[in-house]
């Protein structure tokens, strides 16, 4: 009789643990559906935290956005994340690639380097001048070539790959440096030294071609396109 009372007790047992999982599995898939990570180059997270994102947190207020902000590219095909803004020419035929602007460079000096250092009459020769410099892995971007062709009887004082080290070591008063205009045009320690830009790199959303693009997805790539397009002008120097 006791044995045959245990079996329905046990089967109610195994019935709520399999619900309790299912129910877990359930908000663990929700999570994951509403979660976004959108990647982007360090130095312009701040222009994704504008009435734009407010806006977007109104229309899905459920929608989880994880910026990932670093100089180091980040691998779509290893979920490392969903939606990335990349900057230079882009050759993964796995990628879905939209461009969205061009991203200028120009020359950039505090006040306090530029009274120890007469402005240069002209950028290209920069002899006697200290030059912050990039690092050897971006010897492909157009800046860091403009840099190495005309700053050749400078004086490099540091290479970095990171621009937004780059653009403290010239409000430091280190030196001159090739920085995006998003970053030099708004500090207001820097004085924009070349009104044309010297070098750009287009600036493209991608994604996985295979990427199931949910509403939540969609709704940051809308997010992201309109941030680009706010700010196009401040991101391309003109």
């Amino acid at each position: 009789m006791l044995h045959r009372m245990a079996v329905p007790w046990a089967t109610r047992k195994i019935t709520t643990e399999v619900e309790r999982a299912v129910a877990e599995i359930r908000d663990v898939a929700a999570d994951q559906r509403s979660r976004v990570r959108l990647a982007i180059p360090s130095g312009i997270s701040r222009l994704f935290t504008s009435v734009r994102l407010a806006e977007l947190r109104r229309e899905y207020p459920d929608l989880a956005l994880e910026i990932v902000s670093g100089s180091r590219q980040v691998d779509l095909g290893k979920g490392e994340a969903d939606l990335a803004l990349r900057s230079g020419p882009i050759g993964d035929a796995d990628l879905v690639v939209r461009k969205l602007c061009d991203s200028g460079f120009s020359l950039y000096a505090s006040e306090a380097y530029l009274a120890r250092h007469p402005e240069p009459a002209d950028v290209d020769g920069l002899g006697g001048h200290e030059i912050i410099g990039f690092d050897p892995g971006l010897a492909a971007l157009p800046a860091a070539q403009w840099i190495e062709r005309h700053a050749a009887r400078g004086a490099v004082v540091l290479r970095s790959r990171e621009m937004t080290d780059m653009l403290q070591a010239a409000v430091a008063g280190l030196g001159i440096a090739a920085l995006p205009c998003v970053l030099g045009d708004t500090e207001p320690a820097l004085r924009r030294l070349t009104p044309a830009v010297i070098a750009t790199r287009p600036v493209s959303l991608v994604y996985r071609r295979e990427a199931r693009l949910s509403a939540e997805v969609r709704a940051v790539i809308r997010f992201v396109v309109d941030v680009v397009r706010d700010n196009a002008p401040l991101m391309s120097g003109a």
